[in-house]
């Protein structure tokens, strides 16, 4: 397989690092940007081209899936191989249905990473052999999608009501920040708490915290 040259997206310096080294072992690599944020990602992607993109879909600067949508909006023929931390086979196929080429987790081999990228440089779409065993295991009810995929299922609205309670936000300043009233406000919050499955505010602020949501 010829060399390529990769955009590495992950906010985590050594975990970078580490991909990066491994890499550079197999002789996959010819050149490598790096981005720690979803903003950095595009900037890079303004400016030149990658044969590839590996992207950890939990960044700082971005909620859920919405570092991929970002990124296959600049780059849109670009392959993109989404790393995450879960398991979650709702959320593999959210991604490749925003257009991802391959999902991996966190706990995967070196080799399937490589596997993925030849797959996926042969015009293939890879999904993690792992995925298929985590389906067969029993999960409760509440934790039957991960977190990160419950919150790419907000629309727009709820993310940014989502954020505003994050930050302690009052219905009436919800209201005025967003300029929408107090009513929908409440219609926002009731939806949120349901898809979230939980009972309150605290709840819904611990919830994406654990996800990793961006307050700015």
């Amino acid at each position: 397989m010829h060399t390529m040259n990769i955009l590495l997206v992950a906010d985590h310096t050594l975990f970078r690092d580490g991909v990066k080294l491994l890499l550079q072992k197999s002789n996959i690599l010819s050149k490598c940007g790096e981005a720690d944020e979803l903003s950095n990602a595009l900037n890079l992607l303004s400016k030149q081209q990658f044969d590839l993109i590996l992207l950890d879909i939990k960044l700082r600067d971005a909620m859920g899936l919405d570092s991929l949508r970002g990124i296959k909006k600049s780059a849109s023929i670009t392959p993109i191989i989404t790393i995450s931390d879960e398991l979650d086979l709702h959320l593999a196929n959210q991604a490749i249905s925003l257009g991802a080429s391959g999902y991996v987790s966190k706990t995967s081999s070196y080799q399937e990473l490589q596997r993925a990228i030849d797959s996926v440089s042969d015009g293939k779409v890879y999904l993690s052999p792992e995925l298929t065993n985590k389906t067969t295991q029993t999960r409760s009810h509440h934790h039957s999608a991960s977190d990160i995929s419950v919150l790419s299922s907000l629309s727009d609205r709820q993310k940014e009501v989502l954020k505003h309670i994050a930050r302690g936000s009052s219905n009436k300043g919800i209201s005025a920040e967003m300029n929408i009233s107090q009513n929908t406000v409440k219609a926002h919050l009731a939806t949120i708490f349901k898809i979230l499955g939980v009972h309150n505010r605290t709840e819904a602020f611990y919830f994406a915290a654990r996800a990793g949501m961006p307050l700015d």
